[in-house]
């Protein structure tokens, strides 16, 4: 996803949909409405925060999560891994009594991220942070 600013003001989005080469175009216009917030719900408040959607790119997504480590890949567009906290009890750190405490229905997981990296050529925009805070927790898309 890359944010821009306006002079204006208003923000502009670029959402990256997944594997949609293997999708019927149905499907990947019901999931473009869905994360450009037409069909309401929590992807519509944060269509809200966003602005308009100004495009969408066809890439596979990977996530891993291996043990401690977790490994995101969008295409050649993002890449990116973190790595849980441990605490002093040897337990992966969880964030508890917070309103963000609950990622998407599961107990958030504490972590740093190793590295990530968004390349958007056509958009030109580009990034890289290592170091930055990270959370990863359960989740599943039904209906």
């Amino acid at each position: 996803m890359q944010i821009q600013r306006s002079k204006e003001g208003v923000s502009t989005k670029r959402t990256i949909l997944d594997g949609l080469e293997h999708r019927r175009e149905e499907q990947a216009e019901a999931l473009a409405g869905a994360f450009s917030g037409k069909l309401e719900g929590p992807l519509g408040e944060l269509s809200e925060m966003l602005g308009d959607l100004q495009g969408t790119a066809k890439a596979p997504i990977e996530l891993v999560n291996n043990d401690r480590t977790t490994t995101l890949t969008v295409g050649s567009s993002i890449s990116g891994s973190a790595q849980v906290i441990m605490g002093s009890d040897g337990q992966v750190t969880e964030l508890a009594h917070s309103p963000n405490s609950e990622v998407l229905g599961s107990r958030a997981e504490v972590g740093k991220a190793t590295d990530l990296r968004v390349g958007l050529g056509d958009a030109n925009f580009d990034l890289q942070v290592t170091g930055r805070a990270a959370m990863r927790g359960r989740f599943r898309y039904t209906g």
